[in-house]
This record gives C-alpha cells, structure tokens and sequence, in this order.
C-alpha cells in the first residue's frame, strides 16, 4: 500500500511540474500554449503554440477563430474558406486576404447563416453592406469555384454599392455569378462591385440595379465604374438611373473589357449604353463583346452611349439593333439585326472553341459563355 501511495504520490508531482513548466515557458514568450498529456506514456506534448522572437516554433495558431471562416489561413496558397453568408462579411476585415467559395449562398435561405438574425438584417431594410471602400479597399482575391450567390439585396443612399464597394488595384474576383440581385445606391453602383480597379473574370450577374440622386452617377450592371479589367462576363437584367451614366455592363469603362455581353433593359435620364455608359471619351477598349436589349435616355447607343469621343477602340463589337431602339451604334460597335445576332458567322475573330458557344436553345439564340453551361 505504501508503495502504491508513493508511486501515485509521484505521478501526481510529475504531472504538476509539467504544468509549472508549461506556465513558465508562457511568461517567458509564448502565447495561448494549451499544454495536453499523452495518458500512456505522461509525455507532455505543446500544440498551438505561437512563437514570438527566439522562442522555437511548434505549430502555428489559426489568424481568425474559427466562427470567422470555415478554414484557411487567408494566404494564397491556403485561402479563407466561406461556407456561410457571415463568412462572406467577414471579408470586410481583411481585405488583403484570399478567398474561395465553397458552395452556392442564398440570402433567402436560412441554413446559409450561422445565425439567423442576421437574414433580416441583410434581405431588409437597407440590406447588404459592400466589401472594401474608397477608403479601404479590397485588394486579395476571391474563387467563387463556380459556385453562385442568389438574392442579394442593397437599399442604400450611399455611393459604392455592389457585392463590392471598391476593388483596388491588384485584385481579382472570378469564377461566380450573382442570382436574383436587387440593388438601389447612389454614384458607384452594380451588382458585383461599385469600382474595379482590378480584374474581374468568368463572373455573371442577373437581376435588376437602379441608381438615383443628383450629379454624375455611374451605374452599371456588373460594375458602376471600370478603371481596370473586365473580362468573359455578363450582365442579364434591368439597369437604371434617373440621371446618368448608365450601362448594361458598366456605367463607365476607362478599362479594358473583353469577351463580355449584356441583354435586357438599360435606362438613364441623359447617358446611356447598351453595353457601357460612357468609355471616359476614349480611354476605354472593348474587344469582342455585344449588347442586346432596349437602351432610352438623351444620349444613347446600342453598344456605347456616350459618343463625345468617337472613338474606334472597339474590336469586332457587336449590338441588336432591333432591340435598341432608337440607339444609334455613334461609331462604337457594329449594327445587326436580331436575326444575325443568333448567328455565328456574324462574330468575326471570336473564339467559339473555348470562350463562346452559340445554340438556340440557349442565351435566347445569343452567344453565351462557358461560365453559363453550368
């Protein structure tokens, strides 16, 4: 029994000099060290260990907890996963960081929030708040993998409105669509960002976008206003302002823009294109895109509407002339019927291989791209 007694005494001194040197070594440079003991053999081993000045590393601690994001680390090799609308938010934090999507988000679905109450903070009132701001903007990237993202809704007297407020330079956003949008701003309006200084690639977008308030407004499907680049994506949808610049893909375009194509209705009270409001009077390229949908406003065309410029800046562009009404094509892009619209022989040096398909069935006849075979 004496025996017993001392060895049990013994294991019991051992285990807590264990913890004195796992407290010791904290004061000395380590942080949130969880010491844990293997019961076997009471060998103690360190995990999460965050390693400051010459302390020797043994793992490293996650950069957010774990409610942030559904794993990653946010760099580019191993990028934030969100698998749930407040992981998406939670972008807004570091806007430096990478990202991809995991699956389709529906502000309408309540199993894609971690916590319900914010369904109706975000698919009322005022709704979604962008990601980056003139301030601060987003300049990390983010994968939707193809994934989309339906029924997201701003209603905000605010410019810089969108999925994004602001993508600065260096960024990129691809690979993702928006379904069912419904987004009201000011200046700096579209679905997925209010301004693009980066590169957007393989993104669609449905829904409507509208924009009011006095002064110059840039409001566009996709984007409110393009400084960078834009490319093999589309707009589907109503896009309005009750003043100007007004576009179906972007409000303004000082970018380039390539392999891209809106349908439905654009609307502005002076400015307005069916593709792009205003190219900036000529800084902007479009190469291989087209228009087709209604266009009304003061100064109007079927692809560009604003022609101060007349530029020639656009490649093998095309526009439905049928349905643009009164739009004239002001030396920006090439007028077709709705009939040789559907047909691919009309599209010159376009890539019908690996960037386009075309098919009756689909897009309404119209050239679609990959990204809506899915």
């Amino acid at each position: 029994m004496i025996k017993k007694a001392n060895r049990s005494l013994f294991l019991l001194t051992l285990i807590l000099s264990f913890l004195l040197l796992a407290g010791t070594a904290g004061a000395k440079g380590y942080s949130n060290a969880i010491t844990c003991f293997d019961l076997e053999g009471l060998t103690p081993t360190v995990t999460g260990v965050v390693y400051q000045e010459d302390i020797t590393k043994v793992t490293h601690m996650p950069m957010t907890t774990p409610e942030e994001f559904a794993g990653g680390d946010g760099s580019a090799e191993n990028p934030y996963r969100i698998t749930k609308l407040e992981h998406l938010s939670n972008m807004r934090n570091y806007p430096d960081k990478h990202y991809v999507l995991m699956k389709d988000l529906d502000f309408n679905d309540e199993s894609d929030y971690m916590d319900t109450a914010n369904k109706s903070a975000w698919t009322s009132g005022e709704g979604w708040a962008p990601v980056g701001t003139s301030g601060e903007a987003f300049t990390g990237s983010f994968d939707a993998r193809f994934h989309s993202i339906s029924n997201l809704m701003i209603n905000r007297t605010a410019g810089y409105q969108g999925l994004f407020g602001y993508i600065g330079s260096g960024a990129e956003v691809k690979n993702g669509g928006l379904k069912n949008v419904s987004i009201t701003g000011r200046s700096y309006t579209g679905s997925l960002a209010g301004y693009n200084n980066g590169v957007i690639e393989n993104w669609g977008a449905q829904g409507s976008v509208r924009s009011d308030g006095s002064g110059v407004i840039f409001t566009g499907g996709l984007v409110g206003y393009n400084y960078g680049v834009i490319e093999k994506s589309y707009f589907s949808g109503d896009v309005s302002t009750n003043h100007n610049v007004c576009g179906g893909l972007a409000g303004v375009n000082r970018g380039e823009i390539s392999n891209c194509y809106a349908t439905g209705s654009v609307s502005a009270g002076q400015i307005a294109g069916g593709l792009v409001g205003s190219d900036a009077d000529g800084e902007g390229e479009t190469e291989y895109s087209y228009a087709a949908g209604s266009v009304s406003g003061e100064d109007i065309g079927g692809l560009v509407g604003d022609n101060r410029a007349m530029s020639n800046k656009y490649t093998n562009s095309y526009y439905d002339k049928n349905t643009a009404g009164t739009a004239s094509d002001n030396n920006k892009g090439i007028p077709r019927t709705t009939s040789e619209m559907k047909t691919r022989s009309t599209y010159s040096g376009w890539d019908f291989v690996k960037i386009w398909g075309i098919k009756p069935g689909i897009n309404s006849g119209y050239p679609y791209l990959g990204l809506t075979r899915k």
